[in-house]
């Protein structure tokens, strides 16, 4: 069975779309690629994050851009890996999160991307929804990466983790006969707002390899003030949104930890430390025995990050996820393709000690091209 993956990251850097080949219950990465996002719609939805209101006529057309943007991207890439539509059976579509409420009550989160739009314009059967449908079952609809760890890696002989360093960070904890997970905190996404902000004609709009970061130094005052942060003392299940760690919540730090003569790079640096600690102090509280983390996501190659990531935790070996047989970039997409695999194979997924959901259960909306009838 071949599954499709697809989604773009809250660090907004691209369209990652995932090619997975059900082998029995084992998802394996054919390959992944991430493809630009139109420009004009990136600049749209740079705007929408950074927005504290919009209109129900801007998100209803965004969501339909979204759609359409993907679906040619899809199309596009098909040809690439030399398949049609018709040899795909799904493909599991996360679309743009624009706003997530973990910590809210009602819980809520909200994806852009309409999945019928998708089914229709690419003649392929989409499932979508698979955070709502957790919400529904009384979990927080995030991180759902710990299934996806859990079955890759199988049961280990020791307690080990994967982070995935995303616009957000998310931890996969595997004891030997239990997974939790959570979301830690910052990732990439606030250190690409910061740097964009100063580096405002650099079309690549982050850090590359962290050099920026490196070239500063450590606040402490601002440092020990964002930790101090309240989001941080919450218990699992734990998730974020961009927004909980955005410009505006930054600069609201910024008034009172700065102390005069910092440089920018000096507070890039300090969001480094912050993302490296906050993942720390996740770790340590939850799994104090975790002596190996593999490392996923765009953050793994921030190198100013990993050297942050490795002093905080000088007694365990942190790793690309590659040397456990993970893919570094793909892993996102090949996650959705895999949750469209077990939704069509109605397969019940246990989210309980992840995002709190309240008991197994199937995930995700199966949604057909026009005229297909239901099986």
């Amino acid at each position: 069975m071949n599954v499709l993956g697809a989604l773009s990251g809250t660090s907004l850097d691209g369209l990652d779309i995932g090619w997975v080949r059900m082998e029995g219950d084992h998802p394996r990465l054919v390959d992944s690629v991430t493809l630009p996002w139109p420009e004009a719609l990136q600049w749209q939805w740079q705007q929408s994050l950074r927005a504290e209101a919009l209109t129900p006529a801007h998100l209803a057309r965004l969501d339909r851009l979204t759609a359409l943007a993907f679906a040619e991207a899809i199309l596009q890439q098909l040809p690439c890996w030399s398949l049609a539509p018709g040899d795909v059976e799904a493909i599991g579509f996360h679309g743009q999160t624009l706003a997530h409420g973990g910590d809210d009550q009602p819980v809520w989160s909200l994806q852009l991307g309409h999945a019928p739009t998708l089914a229709a314009e690419t003649g392929m059967t989409v499932v979508a929804g698979f955070r709502q449908d957790d919400i529904a079952n009384g979990g927080q609809g995030a991180p759902l990466a710990p299934l996806l760890h859990r079955q890759l890696l199988g049961e280990l002989d020791e307690t080990a983790a994967v982070l995935n360093i995303g616009g957000i960070a998310n931890l996969s904890l595997l004891l030997p006969e239990q997974t939790l997970g959570l979301d830690t905190g910052p990732g990439n996404g606030l250190l690409d707002d910061w740097y964009r902000k100063h580096h405002p004609n650099d079309p690549t709009g982050f850090d590359r390899g962290g050099r920026w970061a490196q070239s500063g130094r450590v606040l402490p005052k601002l440092l020990q003030q964002l930790l101090a942060d309240p989001w941080f003392e919450q218990p699992p299940p734990r998730s974020a949104c961009r927004s909980d760690f955005s410009l505006h919540w930054l600069e609201g730090h910024l008034l009172e930890g700065l102390e005069g003569g910092e440089t920018p790079a000096d507070i890039q640096t300090t969001l480094v430390e912050l993302t490296a600690r906050s993942i720390a102090q996740a770790l340590q509280s939850l799994a104090p025995d975790c002596r190996r983390m593999w490392v996923a996501g765009g953050g793994a190659h921030n190198h100013a990050l990993m050297q942050a990531l490795e002093q905080a935790l000088p007694g365990v070996a942190i790793q690309p996820a590659r040397l456990a047989g993970l893919d570094v970039d793909g892993l996102e997409a090949q996650l959705f393709a895999w949750l469209a695999a077990c939704r069509l194979s109605e397969k019940p997924l246990d989210l309980r000690g992840i995002t709190g959901a309240r008991r197994p259960r199937l995930l995700g909306q199966v949604h057909r091209p026009p005229g297909c009838l239901p099986d």
